[in-house]
């Protein structure tokens, strides 16, 4: 779905990972994400939380690091294990 400006703000997005990594879904881009006023990021598990903590110091690079190292958009990060 474009924007007024162009951009796209909706993708379709492959699931990928191991095993059954569950069905396609659709992502809103970075420009749709950066373009909010604010952002609520929500995981649950102790395994997103290492991501989580990897992505945040710069250890991995993962699309969600896209709003985590930004500062634009304040971003809320929610955790429940």
């Amino acid at each position: 779905i474009p924007s007024q400006g162009g951009a796209n703000l909706v993708m379709a997005a492959e699931a990928t990972g191991q095993g059954n990594a569950g069905p396609e879904r659709v992502s809103l881009t970075p420009a749709a994400l950066l373009g909010c006023r604010q952002l609520a990021l929500y995981f649950t598990g102790v395994d997103k939380l290492a991501v989580y903590r990897d992505v945040l110091e710069g250890r991995v690079t993962l699309p969600v690091g896209t709003i985590l190292h930004q500062s634009l958009v304040p971003v809320s990060v929610w955790y429940s294990d």
